[in-house]
């Protein structure tokens, strides 16, 4: 019997893979490798190279232009087309100015819905993000499959400080509007409890704290690097996950969430779309819907160890079912929906 074979191309990325493209081509092909399948993926800024044409589906992530239009329109004839995205492209924010520079552009908004359409699927990472593509585009079949991290990740152990308190925050650039949300709650616990610290993981953000307050910052390789290098830089005791509350923060996922949980460290997350369900009130951590909460909630678990111990086991729990050897189900069956 002929194996299944996927190929699937990040477009115009002069890194691959980027942490997108590692989470949602590179770990998610590599665990269907293990189970069957042929798989294969790379970057390109130009067409598809030939020989991506021996396989059953080709996977499209990131393309935003005519010439990503031309490809799909040449391999509908033999292939079957899935386009992949975990951002909202309809919905970039003003924040995010390099982003909203170029998709707020109504033709560049017109290829990716074109693209969109001419593909049998469209995968995303959540339901609301699913639903604003459904909207935009129409299309018929778009398939939500969770992100999944790597199932060593639960074998690294977990960090712990025995004389300090860390409160810690993975974000990525041009996120100012998010810690905004928290920025109040950690600078009063940072001046009031006694060895409290913040932590920034990634892109360093201590020029939003007032000069003096302990914050430390770290860049470890990025996860599509080296993911234990990532994954190590967890040494929080608490892990914070703002969102401000637009659209486009609605449609993410709760990746921020379930690397902590991994991590065995309790969240404390926006009450928004992306954290409900998998944050549990008092179970492996706090969804926090006002500034109050937020403040509450992470004064009583820099002073309870004991609290933040037992969420974290149970954040560990949490995250066993995110791991990549039980979500490549998904991508199993939305590719083998097609064939």
């Amino acid at each position: 019997m002929t194996r299944p074979s996927v190929w699937a191309t990040h477009y115009g990325s002069a890194q691959f893979p980027t942490p997108c493209g590692w989470y949602r081509i590179v770990l998610p092909l590599s665990e269907l490798g293990r189970h069957g399948w042929d798989a294969w993926c790379e970057s390109s800024s130009h067409l598809p190279p030939p020989d991506s044409e021996q396989a059953g589906i080709f996977v499209l992530q990131g393309g935003d232009h005519r010439a990503a239009a031309a490809a799909l329109r040449e391999r509908a004839m033999f292939q079957r087309l899935v386009y992949e995205t975990d951002d909202d492209y309809f919905h970039i924010p003003p924040q995010l100015p390099e982003a909203y520079a170029k998709y707020s552009r109504p033709e560049v908004r017109g290829y990716i819905a074109a693209n969109m359409r001419a593909c049998d699927m469209v995968t995303v990472t959540t339901e609301t993000l699913a639903q604003s593509v459904r909207d935009e585009t129409g299309h018929g079949n778009v398939r939500v499959i969770p992100n999944a991290i790597p199932d060593g990740v639960l074998d690294l152990v977990p960090f712990r400080r025995p004389r300090r308190t860390v409160i810690g925050w993975a974000g990525s650039g041009n996120r100012d509007q998010d810690f905004a949300v928290i920025k109040d709650a950690v600078v009063s616990v940072l001046e009031t409890v006694k060895r409290t610290e913040m932590h920034f993981l990634g892109t360093d953000y201590r020029r939003l704290l007032p000069r003096g307050l302990p914050a430390r910052h770290t860049h470890p390789a990025a996860v599509s690097v080296d993911w234990r290098a990532w994954f190590s830089g967890y040494d929080f005791d608490i892990a914070l996950a703002p969102l401000a509350d637009i659209p486009f923060n609605r449609a993410r996922s709760a990746l921020k969430a379930v690397e902590a949980f991994a991590r065995g460290i309790p969240v404390l997350a926006s009450d928004l779309d992306p954290y409900q369900g998998i944050v549990a009130d008092g179970v492996n951590g706090y969804l926090c819907r006002t500034p109050r909460d937020w403040s509450k909630r992470l004064r009583e678990l820099t002073c309870d160890r004991a609290a933040r111990e037992e969420m974290g086991r149970k954040a560990r729990e949490t995250a066993r079912a995110h791991v990549i050897s039980a979500g490549v189900r998904h991508w199993d069956d939305a590719y083998r929906s097609l064939l």
